[in-house]
Order: structure tokens, then sequence, then C-alpha cells
């Protein structure tokens, strides 16, 4: 099986402490926290990432318009976004750009199986 190197984003490494860690415990998984976006954007064109895992707040604004940026520039990402909208709300904001989850505000384990198996049937 490939392994797969996932980032999370997010201004505030607890939010993704769980999750990290359930991540991390896969041995396929290669798990890297960041700050900056401009990390993302480094790690991304030197062909390091599989997936992004973006908190609902960053440096620097709101996750969505991070992962709409993001997308445009590199529409073969897959990303995963940390959101408080209702479903149908999160659907509407985020159709058209690939994302293929919403996450609660603090994703755990159950969203890091979640995450691996829908990794496991795309990549």
């Amino acid at each position: 099986m490939k392994k797969f190197n996932l980032l999370l984003i997010s201004k505030n490494e607890d939010v993704f402490s769980e999750l990290g860690k359930a991540l991390a415990e896969d041995e396929h998984h290669r798990v890297v926290h960041c700050s900056l976006p401009g990390q993302v954007y480094e790690a991304v064109a030197a062909g390091r990432v599989d997936a992004v895992i973006v908190d609902e707040e960053i440096e620097g604004g709101a996750g969505l318009e991070f992962v709409r940026e993001l997308l445009r520039s590199n529409p073969f990402i897959n990303c995963a976004l940390v959101s408080s909208l209702y479903p149908g709300e999160f659907h509407e904001a985020t159709e058209g750009y690939g994302v293929f989850m919403q996450l609660p505000l603090h994703p755990g384990r159950e969203e890091a199986r979640e995450i691996s198996d829908h990794l496991a049937k795309i990549c």
C-alpha cells in the first residue's frame, strides 16, 4: 500500500492533536503539521503531498478561502476542511472545489479512519 503524505494546517496544533495522533498510528501515513499557508504551497509544489487537512481558521484568514485558492492552482490535491457550517451550506460553499470531506471542529479517531478509507479508495 502507498504511503500517504498528509499536511494538517492550523494556527493551533491542538485542533488536530487527536486526529494527527490517530493518522500517525497508521504506518501508511506521514503526518506533518503546518501553521502557514506558504508551507503548504511549498510542499505541494515539491510534489510531497497527497492530502491537505485544513482548519476552519488558519493564519491569514478562513480555511475555506485557503482551500479555494489552493485548489484553483492545484486541482488534483485532496482536501478535507474543518467547518461549522451545516452540511447543506458546506456543500454549497465547496461545490466544484473537490473537497472530499467536512470535518467537525475537533476531529478525532473516527474522522482519521474515514480519511484513511477515502484516500485508500482514490489514491
